[in-house]
C-alpha cells in the first residue's frame, strides 16, 4: 500500500487490536474524552464487550483500521494577505488520496474554498497566486488539524474557516551565489577561501543594476589558498573563510564513531554521515573587519523543520561572530547569517571528513546593495496556470515513452481505446490508469480497470497515460508523441484517433529489499587520484568515502568503487568528437576518452553490461538473476554514452548498478565528475530485481 506522508505500520496496529480484544477482562462502560487535537461528540459512550465473536472482533479491527488510516475531509476556508484583506483569484491545486490518486485544478475567483470527501487517506490542497508564496496543506489522520469523531464511528477534519495567510513576495533580491569547499587537513595543507571584493565593487554593481543583469553578477572572486591552519604565527588576508574540525589528538578529528544516519535509508551519499565522518563540533572562521556569523536552525511544532532559503529573508543588524562552533545534524539544514565587510548574507553547509580531511561544502548567498534584504523568488507563484475543466469518459494507453517532450502549440482532441495485456496477450484485470492532459491541466485516475480495457476521449495538447499493477513494472506513454503520425486535420482541429492501443505489462518477478548506494565521485588528473566510495561489509553495510591515489591502487581496501580516466601530460584525455547525452550535448573536446569503473579487493568485481539511453530506474529493470562468473576488478565504459549498466559483486553478495558519465571535463582538462547507483543484495542470493 502506498504511504502518502502517512506513517503507519500495519503489524503494530494489529498486534495492538488482538491485544485490546484479548485483553477484555469484564464489561465496563468509559466516556470518551477528546483533546485540542480530537474531539468526541457528547454522551460518547464506548462499550467494551467479553469475549466477543468472530464478527465482533472483525467489526472492531475495521474500526480501529478506520480510525488509523481513514478520514473524511470537510475544510472551508478563505484566503488573506498579511493585513487581514481578503485575497480573490487563486490558483488551487487539489490531490486526493483514495483508490488511487486523482487531481483536479481550479481557481477560486472570490476568495473562499471547499473540499469534501469521505473515507480517504488524505487530501493535498496547494494555494498559489502571483506576487505571493505558494502554500501547501495536508489534510490526513497525523494533521495538526481538528478532528471529530462522529456517531458513525469516522472521524472528520473539519475546519469550518481555515484562514490561509498569503506571505508577499515583495522586494525579492538578486544575490551573489558562491559554492564554496574549504578544508581542514590533518595530514598536509588545509584549503583557506578569500572572498574579497574586486576591483570597483560599486562601479561594477551599478553597471550591472543599469543593465539589468544583477541575477549575474558576482563581486567575488573566490581565491583557494592552502596553509598550515596549525601554525601559531599563520595570518590570514582579510575576509577569509576557514574552517577547523574537533581534534582528539594532533592527528585524529573527534569523530562519531557509528555516523549519523536519516531516518529513511541505508547508504547513499545524501543519507546523513557514515561512521566516523561526522565531526563532533567544527569552527567556521572569517576574517577582516565587520565580518562575522550567526547560527541559525529554525523549529515548528517541537520538530527541527528542514531550513530553506526562502524562510530567510531579513538577515540581522547585529550580533555577528568571527567565529562559529557548531555540531554536525540531519533533522535540519544547518545554515547561518553572514556578515562579509558591509554586505550581509545567508549560507548552508555539510562538513564531511574523508579519511585525513575535514571537507566543508558550503553555500553562501550575499546581498551585493548593502542591505539586509535577503528575499529570494524561490518558492513563489510564477502566475502563469491557467486551469480549465474537460470532460473524460474512462482511461488510455501507452508505447513507452522516457522524457517528456515539449507540447505543441494547438490542442488536440483525442479518442483513444486499447487494452492493457501481459507479454503474451492476455488482458490484465484491477489495472490502475491515469491520464494527465497538458493544456487541461488536469489529472484523472482511473483504480480499477476491467479486462484492461480502456476508452478516453479528453481534449489537450499533450495526453499521457501511466498504468501500474502490483507485480508488474509500470508503463508511461506520451501518446501525441508515439503516434505524432496519426494525428489529421478535419474541420481546422487537429485529431488522433486509435481503436487498439495495446500496452503490455512485464512482471516483476519476486521483489525484495535491496542494500542501496550512491555517490558522486570527482577524478583529478594532477594528482592522479579520484575519489572513493567503500561499501563495509558489516551488519549495516556501511559506508565511507575515501581519497584514491591511482598509484596505490593495488594497496588499496577491499570494497572501494571508483572511476580512472585516461590522463595524458597531467590531463584528462577527451574526445575529439561532440557526444550527445540524454538532456545535453557535450562538444568536440569536452567529453572525456576512455573511462573504467574500478572496485578494489580480491573476489570483488564488475561486469559491464550495456549503454543504455534510458533513465537509471527504468534502465535497470533488465537486470534481475546476477552472473556467479565473470567478475572484474576493473570495466570500460563506452565514454560515447551517459548511463551503464553493471554487475557487481562484493564479498559473497552479488548486486547491479549504474554508473553515469555525466559531466563534461572540467577544470582546463584536470577534473571529471561522474556519479553511481549501486543496489546489493543483503541475502547471499543473485535475485537483483528492483522495480
Amino acid at each position: 500500500m502506498t504511504n502518502y506522508g502517512i506513517k503507519t505500520n500495519c503489524n503494530l496496529t494489529l498486534l495492538i487490536l488482538v491485544g485490546l480484544i484479548a485483553g477484555c477482562k469484564s464489561p465496563t462502560t468509559q466516556r470518551a474524552t477528546g483533546n485540542n487535537k480530537k474531539q468526541s461528540p457528547a454522551n460518547g459512550d464506548v462499550r467494551v464487550v467479553t469475549n466477543p465473536t468472530k464478527k465482533q472482533r472483525s467489526k472492531i479491527i475495521r474500526r480501529e483500521m478506520r480510525s488509523t488510516f481513514l478520514r473524511d475531509v470537510d475544510v472551508r476556508g478563505h484566503f488573506v494577505d498579511e493585513q487581514g484583506r481578503p485575497v480573490t483569484g487563486v490558483k488551487i491545486w487539489e490531490r486526493l488520496f483514495k483508490n488511487g490518486e486523482h487531481g483536479k485544478r481550479f481557481v477560486s475567483e472570490d476568495g473562499i474554498f471547499q473540499t469534501k470527501h469521505d473515507q480517504c487517506m488524505g487530501v493535498y490542497l496547494y494555494f498559489s497566486k502571483a506576487g505571493y508564496y505558494t502554500q501547501q496543506h495536508r489534510f490526513t489522520p497525523n494533521s495538526k488539524y481538528n478532528q471529530v469523531d462522529l456517531d458513525n464511528g469516522h472521524t472528520v477534519i473539519l475546519e469550518k474557516d481555515l484562514k490561509i495567510v498569503f506571505e508577499a513576495v515583495g522586494n525579492a533580491a538578486f544575490l551573489e551565489k558562491y559554492e564554496l569547499r574549504p578544508t581542514h587537513n590533518l595530514a598536509g595543507k588545509s584549503k583557506c577561501i578569500v572572498l574579497a571584493p574586486v576591483e570597483d565593487y560599486e562601479k561594477k554593481f551599478q553597471k550591472a543594476k543599469e543593465k539589468r543583469k544583477l541575477y549575474e553578477f558576482k563581486g567575488r572572486q573566490p581565491r583557494v589558498i592552502e596553509v598550515d591552519l596549525n601554525d601559531p604565527k599563520l595570518v590570514l588576508p582579510d575576509f577569509t573563510l576557514s574552517i577547523r574540525g574537533k581534534l582528539k589528538d594532533p592527528q585524529t578529528f573527534d569523530t562519531i564513531p557509528e555516523g549519523i544516519r536519516q531516518p529513511y535509508g541505508k547508504g547513499g551519499s545524501n543519507t546523513g554521515y557514515g561512521p566516523n565522518q561526522a565531526p563532533r563540533s567544527l569552527t567556521w572562521k572569517i576574517t577582516g573587519a565587520d565580518s562575522g556569523f550567526i547560527p541559525c536552525l529554525i523549529e515548528n511544532h517541537g520538530r527541527f523543520s528542514k531550513l530553506s532559503w526562502r524562510e530567510m529573508k531579513q538577515a540581522p543588524a547585529s550580533g555577528y561572530k568571527a567565529t562559529m562552533t557548531l555540531s554536525p545534524r540531519t533533522d535540519c539544514r544547518q545554515a547561518f547569517w553572514i556578515k562579509i565587510g558591509e554586505h550581509y548574507g545567508k549560507g548552508m553547509f555539510k562538513s564531511p571528513i574523508y579519511n585525513n580531511e575535514l571537507k566543508g561544502w558550503v553555500t553562501i548567498r550575499l546581498q551585493p546593495d548593502g542591505s539586509r534584504n535577503l528575499r529570494e523568488r524561490e518558492g513563489a507563484a510564477d502566475g502563469t496556470f491557467d486551469p480549465r475543466t474537460h470532460k473524460v469518459i474512462e482511461l488510455a494507453n501507452p508505447q513507452e515513452t522516457e522524457a517528456e517532450p515539449k507540447a505543441p502549440s494547438e490542442s488536440i482532441t483525442f479518442d483513444v481505446k486499447g487494452t492493457i495485456t501481459d507479454l503474451e496477450g492476455n488482458p490484465l484485470d484491477g489495472c490502475r490508469l491515469k491520464m494527465n492532459v497538458r493544456g487541461e491541466r488536469s489529472s484523472i485516475s482511473y483504480p480499477k480497470l476491467n479486462n484492461g480495457k480502456f476508452h478516453i476521449q479528453p481534449n489537450g495538447k499533450m495526453l499521457r497515460l501511466e498504468v501500474t499493477k502490483q507485480g508488474y513494472y509500470p508503463i508511461r506513454v506520451y501518446v501525441n508523441q508515439s503516434f505524432k503520425d496519426a494525428i489529421v486535420e478535419k474541420d481546422g482541429k487537429r485529431q488522433l484517433t486509435l481503436d487498439n492501443l495495446n500496452l503490455k505489462m512485464e512482471p516483476m518477478g519476486k521483489i525484495t529489499n535491496l542494500e542501496y548506494f550512491a555517490g558522486t565521485l570527482n577524478s583529478y588528473s594532477i594528482e592522479e587520484k579520484s575519489d572513493g566510495f567503500q561499501i563495509i561489509l558489516d551488519k549495516d553495510f556501511s559506508h565511507r568515502r575515501v581519497n584514491v591515489s591511482y598509484a596505490q591502487a593495488e594497496a588499496l581496501p577491499s570494497g572501494i568503487l571508483y572511476f580512472k580516466p585516461t590522463i595524458e601530460s597531467g590531463k584528462i584525455k577527451t574526445l575529439n568528437k561532440d557526444v550527445k547525452l540524454r538532456y545535453r550535448t557535450l562538444k568536440s573536446g569536452k567529453a572525456p576518452a576512455q573511462v573504467r569503473l574500478c572496485i578494489s579487493g580480491k573476489g570483488n568485481g564488475l561486469i559491464y553490461l550495456k549503454s543504455e539511453t534510458f533513465g537509471k530506474k527504468k534502465a535497470m529493470r533488465v537486470q534481475k538473476d546476477a552472473p556467479t562468473e565473470g567478475y572484474k576488478n576493473e570495466i570500460t565504459l563506452d565514454s560515447s554514452a551517459q548511463t551503464h549498466l553493471f554487475y557487481a559483486k562484493i564479498g559473497k553478495y552479488y548486486g547491479k548498478g549504474v554508473a553515469e558519465i555525466d559531466a563534461s571535463v572540467s577544470g582546463n582538462g584536470t577534473k571529471l565528475r561522474t556519479s553511481f547507483n549501486l543496489h546489493l543484495q543483503g541475502n547471499g542470493s543473485k535475485n537483483v530485481r528492483t522495480r
